[in-house]
């Protein structure tokens, strides 16, 4: 059951940093810093 959750974890990781990253990038970059 453990082993499950890990690689759910790490699955949901793997797949959300790339929306993250895209969504950060549409917002003007990450807190704190801009690329104006």
């Amino acid at each position: 059951m453990l082993k499950s959750m890990t690689t759910w974890f790490w699955a949901a990781a793997v797949l959300s940093a790339p929306v993250v990253s895209l969504a950060t990038a549409l917002l003007g970059g990450p807190p704190g810093i801009s690329w104006t």
